[in-house]
């Protein structure tokens, strides 16, 4: 059964099941109820005959002292001749229309007084109860009501469930771009919530997927290049086997392709798996170890790294090998771009209950609209300057997604005094 039709049925059953135990309520107690209707309607009589004495004795003063202390007062109306209530009130629409009938029952408009005046009765409504058992077409249009107000409340809860379960068929049918879409109604509830939340995850989905299929794109193209080095090295090694060079080709592109396939293992690791935090590590220490290494290998190139190593310590609970993979990728990348003659300056600031790294080169820079795209894998600024460089654009990726797995942030930006700057902010232990 469809919800619409449960939700209907359930709300709609309920109306029609109290409706019915109010009738038989009623029913059951009818005589109670036209006796408790009659006891009422001789009260309202007795008391019209002692207003009827004190305005025939006392005139209208005494009507209004009467009516002042009665508790029947909303009840009975004194009017003139001229239709004025004597209390300045305005008479109910049912009894202005029995005083304009020439033949008004007497039990609701009495006789004229000698003072002027005559007395208007507003007898008890008859209960409810009664009304509807008496009056089936009120009945029937009770239930109509009701069924027509459990038809809108079953729309208004399955409307965006069927929404949602089309989208999720066109989803699950490999159109990623189906969405279940905005509500146009003005109040959010759970359900519109839960369609914009549906809405998100498949963007997200059809973001992940389109990053795969683009990293399987980049991984079969650089895996390409290698491996056609390889087969040419292959070829010239057939006709001549005592060369030396080709064998040194294939060592070295073997090495590349190892490096290759295990940063790419990496980056696919940092993106699904959880990664384990369980060493206490001394920031300070471990960047300084880094920069070290990265100076070593600088030096020939006639560049340094330089670090200005702070008094004060700073411990982060941390994945220490995946740290310091992210930190050695990020410095020899600022080693990578910066020209001969020049320093990778670093840079460490404790904050608030984190810490800061920063790492600056004095290379061209990032171009501003490609600043948020560095940290993508296979992305390059200048592909052939890269090619040249060794690099694949996998090495800021993986630092990118090693800060996250840490709960850090990573962000780049052009330094004011030119080359490219790289802040890292790490949770304190």
């Amino acid at each position: 059964m469809r919800i619409f039709l449960k939700i209907f049925l359930t709300f709609w059953l309920t109306v029609v099941l109290i409706a019915v135990a109010v009738g038989w309520v009623g029913y059951q107690f009818r005589g109670e109820v036209e006796s408790h209707a009659r006891l009422q309607w001789m009260q309202l009589l007795s008391q019209r005959q002692r207003l009827w004495a004190a305005l025939e004795t006392q005139g209208p003063a005494g009507a209004r002292a009467w009516l002042a202390a009665s508790p029947f007062r909303g009840r009975f109306f004194v009017v003139d001749r001229a239709g004025r209530e004597l209390l300045g009130r305005a008479l109910p629409p049912f009894l202005r229309a029995r005083t304009q009938l020439p033949d008004a029952p007497f039990d609701t408009i009495g006789p004229w007084s000698k003072t002027g005046y005559r007395i208007l009765l507003a007898p008890p409504r008859h209960p409810l109860l009664g009304v509807l058992f008496h009056r089936p077409g009120l009945l029937s249009l009770a239930f109509a009501v009701s069924a027509l107000v459990a038809a809108l409340l079953a729309r208004h809860f399955s409307s965006p469930i069927d929404r949602l379960r089309l989208a999720a068929s066109r989803l699950a049918q490999g159109e990623l771009a189906a969405r279940a879409g905005p509500l146009s109604r003005r109040l959010r509830d759970e359900l519109s919530t839960l369609t914009v939340d549906f809405d998100r995850m498949a963007e997200r989905l059809e973001g992940l997927v389109a990053a795969h299929r683009r990293l399987l794109q980049d991984v079969s193209h650089e895996l390409r290049t290698p491996l056609a080095r390889m087969r040419i090295a292959l070829a010239i090694e057939e006709r001549s086997p005592e060369a030396v060079g080709a064998r040194a080709r294939i060592e070295q592109e073997v090495n590349r392709l190892e490096q290759l396939v295990g940063q790419i293992l990496d980056v696919s690791r940092l993106e699904g798996e959880q990664v384990v935090r369980d060493v206490w590590v001394d920031l300070p220490e471990l960047v300084d170890m880094v920069v070290r290494d990265a100076d070593f290998e600088a030096e020939p190139q006639g560049k340094d790294v330089r670090f200005d190593r702070p008094a004060t310590d700073a411990v982060v609970l941390a994945d220490d090998r995946l740290l310091r993979a992210a930190l050695e990728n990020v410095i020899r990348n600022g080693v990578r771009h910066t020209p001969p003659g020049t320093s990778v300056e670093v840079g460490l600031k404790g904050r608030q209950g984190s810490v800061e790294i920063r790492v600056r080169d004095h290379g061209a820079g990032v171009p501003l609209p490609l600043l948020a795209d560095i940290f993508k894998p296979f992305f390059r600024v200048d592909d052939a300057r890269d090619r040249r460089s060794g690099g694949y654009g996998l090495g800021l990726a993986i630092a990118a997604r090693a800060v996250r797995a840490h709960g850090g942030e990573i962000h780049a930006r052009n330094h004011p005094a030119g080359g490219l700057e790289i802040a890292i902010e790490l949770p304190l232990a």
